[in-house]
């Protein structure tokens, strides 16, 4: 086996021990790459970039944003520097990015901590993409400061979409905070209260806190929302068992 694919089937192995949360293997996989000359002798930009995507979720800031500037990627180190607080240095790195949706992402949550007015608040799209993400890893940061700026402006993000609520719940969730992602779950029901994924998601919640009676009420609602959800289905059933 050439070290081409003994890199490719390492990272592909961090990748997924990040996905099953199991983070120290993922971090000691990373570190027999970044410890392996021969390894970082083949490391091409894709693979920097996917190191700097495992190193990020673990919370290794400072290797992430050396992994990015390696992959060529600019937002990533942007969004590594606005994550350690570093916003002025944020800035005048954004100034060499090429636009992009990961860009202006990053442009706008610079305007947004520094205090300074947004020049242009991001569309449904946007926010559907990077809310989660992000908050997620300002919870990792441990930057209270950023997160509480972000709620303190929720009900303009709302006006261009209204599930924001149902994402930061979703960031609290999978950090572990289950307190906080309840509170934002039923926050995101005053919006919308016909959204099946969201009681999907309430549904896995209360099974983590073993509510299972509440467990399987949100999945009934999910399922009668989203009769075709075929994972909703299936988790009902097996909750119901529990009963």
């Amino acid at each position: 086996m050439n070290n081409n694919v003994t890199v490719d089937i390492l990272i592909s192995n961090a990748m997924k021990c990040t996905n099953l949360k199991q983070y120290t293997q993922a971090e000691t996989i990373i570190n027999s790459i970044l410890t392996n000359h021969d390894c970082l002798f083949k490391l091409d930009s894709g693979h920097w970039q996917s190191i700097a995507n495992v190193l990020l979720i673990l919370g290794k800031f400072e290797l992430a944003q050396n992994a990015y500037v390696k992959a060529n990627n600019l937002p990533g180190v942007v969004f590594v520097l606005i994550l350690k607080g570093n916003l002025d240095e944020a800035t005048n790195t954004l100034l060499k990015a090429l636009p992009s949706p990961a860009a202006s992402w990053c442009r706008f949550l610079i305007e947004l901590f520094s205090g300074v007015r947004v020049t242009k608040w991001p569309s449904f799209l946007l926010i559907r993409h990077f809310l989660e993400f992000t908050v997620y890893h300002l919870l990792l940061a441990k930057q209270e400061k950023y997160i509480n700026i972000l709620l303190n402006n929720l009900n303009r993000l709302l006006r261009d979409n209204l599930h924001c609520e149902k994402l930061i719940g979703l960031a609290y969730f999978h950090y572990g905070d289950l307190d906080g992602a309840l509170t934002h779950f039923h926050k995101s029901l005053q919006h919308d209260q016909q959204d099946g994924e969201l009681y999907f998601f309430l549904g896995q919640l209360y099974l983590e806190r073993k509510q299972i009676f509440e467990a399987v009420a949100a999945l009934e609602n999910a399922h009668l929302l989203s009769p075709d959800h075929t994972p909703t289905a299936e988790l009902l059933e097996q909750t119901k068992l529990q009963l």
